[in-house]
């Protein structure tokens, strides 16, 4: 889940605006244990600005659903393949 409580920016640079999350893009966690997935909800006209303690994937929706791709991700197959790219 992403807090709908998140600190607001003043401003973003347009040199920013390509690191700010996209509607539907999958979120994970890249530090620690269990590693945690989630799909962004992007209302039109917000900016969500992306830190470096995250993956972000932005999903081609005409080839594969978000929803389900998250259910891979949090599945045992899918928890094992995270694993290995993650840093502890």
């Amino acid at each position: 889940m992403i807090s709908d409580e998140l600190p607001y920016l003043i401003g973003l640079d347009e040199k920013q605006e390509k690191y700010c999350l996209k509607n539907n893009s999958l979120v994970i966690s890249k530090n620690g244990s269990p590693i945690k997935v989630a799909i962004a909800s992007v209302e039109d006209g917000q900016h969500i600005l992306v830190n470096g303690n995250l993956y972000v994937i932005e999903l081609d929706e005409t080839k594969a659903n978000p929803y389900f791709v998250k259910a891979y991700l949090e599945s045992e197959e899918g928890t094992i393949a995270l694993s290995r790219i993650t840093a502890e």
